[in-house]
């Protein structure tokens, strides 16, 4: 590649590249530093790995989220693997309704909450305009009407809570099995990470508990643990990404390449 002319945005990137309403400078830090990122992995083949405790869930629990959400909707989603692109932008679209991946009527992204708290968080705050314009490319790419973005509540994995528990001993020293502090923090990491104890025995057969599970009430109906924000396609703001991107091709040609 021997210009930016040729780079493409992946949409989960484009909130990030999208200037504030009112900004200072054409290209804040965060820009700048988001570009670089661009470049180097598609350019260099450079890629930033990042890894956390809620990536690991998002992506191991993608698939019982999109059961979830099924269940919730009504509707049969099966995981999109297809990659889309044009002159702008690409994008994995997680789930789509329509005739095809290329001509969809609705596109949804599927987001798996670390815990109660950040579900709950993210029902009553603005939609992160990261998301929303992560949809916006994916309207433009598919030709959809109607972008959601769904969230769901479900279980925790084996690893995260083994981890979570693991990490804690280290604060009691010998003999921590037994104490009761330690125990009831044990107890308190898997209500946090359990919503539905049938399906995680199921698939834990074996697990540890430190909890009494003839005294557990703990599980939150499924019903209650999918919500969903969704837009429509406009027309504007896919012209605002088209012209940004074409600002940041002519900073990366000048500083990069």
């Amino acid at each position: 590649m021997e210009s930016a002319n040729d780079v493409l945005f992946r949409a989960h990137m484009c909130g990030s590249i999208m200037p504030a309403e009112n900004p200072r400078v054409k290209f804040t830090d965060t820009h700048i530093k988001e570009m670089i990122k661009i470049f180097n992995a598609q350019v260099h083949h450079r890629y930033d790995e990042i890894k956390s405790k809620y990536l690991t869930k998002g992506n191991e629990r993608e698939e019982d989220s999109i059961t979830l959400l099924s269940r919730n909707t009504k509707i049969l989603y099966r995981k999109n693997e297809g990659r889309l692109f044009n002159e702008y932008v690409t994008a994995i679209p997680d789930l789509f309704e329509g005739k095809s991946i290329q001509e969809a009527d609705a596109t949804t992204d599927v987001k798996t909450s670390w815990s109660k708290g950040t579900f709950d968080e993210s029902r009553v705050t603005k939609l992160n305009p990261i998301y929303m314009w992560q949809g916006v490319a994916q309207m433009w790419l598919t030709g959809a009407k109607k972008h959601t973005v769904a969230y769901n509540l479900v279980n925790g994995t084996f690893d995260n809570i083994t981890k979570e528990k693991y990490y804690l001993k280290n604060d009691y020293g010998d003999g921590y099995e037994t104490n009761p502090s330690y125990i009831e923090k044990c107890k308190q990491i898997e209500i946090n990470n359990i919503f539905d104890l049938e399906e995680f025995r199921k698939e834990n057969r074996g697990f540890d508990f430190h909890n009494d599970l003839s005294d557990w009430h703990y599980d939150i109906h499924y019903s209650k643990r999918t919500h969903t924000k969704s837009f429509e396609r406009n027309e504007a703001d896919i012209l605002r990404l088209a012209q940004r991107i074409k600002e940041c091709r002519i900073y990366m040609n000048e500083n990069l390449f």
